[in-house]
């Protein structure tokens, strides 16, 4: 197997056109799993791709940055940071998150950390030929062909601080153990009675998906409804962990204690128990 440590971006690209080639970030995923037509990897470390800074309204993280980095951040405001540090921690023991990068969570595709950027409502730079900014969400739907055809992650930005509530919800075997099933709600009061944010689902298909919540009226169980109805329409994955019909039922209720904890975050009252 070759092995190639480019300096530059242009020459990253150039070598990953190559069959056979992969990017090498933190290696927690890649190294392990060995695919069989792997030939070469491009390790990305010199490309100074590891940064984490305030520019403007945003909080920008390099593809190279750990998610150990992210979780002792002290950028992180508010109950969207607090959600931020959760899912990091979550996501991985702390000898893997030494290793791990967020570029190659996201590519990854799986798990609280992309969950919580898909709420938070972020957005994946990629460069290529020419560079451009998409939001997480649609980076996810053609996550695929994407990495396929050579692109290369290399920034994630969301918005630093949100008039709102963020929060968290999972379901595992164990604490420690993978999630089955993910639910991250960011919600912010509209009006004298409604709301809008997102709801991200993480566990239930092969990446997380997101349910908006706009409503001019707070109806909460219309939302929860939604995800009930998304949920029966998606293909859900079975595994060792849980069946498909598991992870079915049990969407609802996690994204129902999401977004409990959200809006009451938000300073809402008005959930009926």
């Amino acid at each position: 197997m070759k092995y190639y440590r480019p300096s530059t971006l242009t020459e990253a690209l150039t070598l990953l056109r190559e069959p056979g080639s992969a990017p090498l970030a933190g290696g927690t995923v890649l190294l392990p799993e060995r695919p069989a037509e792997l030939a070469a990897v491009v390790d990305l470390s010199a490309l100074g791709l590891d940064a984490l800074r305030r520019e403007g309204g945003f909080l920008v993280a390099g593809a190279m940055a750990r998610v150990q980095a992210l979780a002792t951040f002290p950028g992180l405001d508010g109950s969207a940071g607090e959600v931020l540090r959760e899912a990091a921690r979550l996501a991985l023991p702390r000898p893997l998150r030494d290793m791990a990068t967020l570029g190659g969570t996201i590519a990854v595709a799986e798990g609280e950390l992309v969950a919580a950027l898909l709420a938070l409502g972020a957005e994946v730079k990629l460069h290529t030929d020419a560079g451009s900014w998409i939001a997480l969400d649609d980076f996810l739907a053609e996550r695929a062909a994407s990495l396929s055809s050579g692109c290369l992650i290399v920034e994630i930005r969301w918005p630093v601080s949100m008039s709102g509530g963020c929060a968290l919800a999972r379901v595992a075997r164990t604490p420690a153990d993978l999630a089955i099933l993910i639910a991250v709600a960011c919600v912010s009061r509209s009006g004298p009675a409604g709301a809008r944010g997102r709801l991200a689902v993480g566990g239930l298909t092969h990446r997380p998906f997101l349910i908006p919540v706009v409503s001019s009226e707070w109806n909460p169980d219309a939302i929860v409804a939604s995800v009930h109805a998304a949920a029966q329409d998606a293909p859900a994955i079975s595994d060792v962990r849980a069946s498909a019909a598991y992870r079915r039922d049990i969407a609802p209720v996690v994204a129902r204690r999401a977004l409990i904890a959200a809006w009451e975050r938000s300073g809402g009252t008005g959930w009926p128990t």
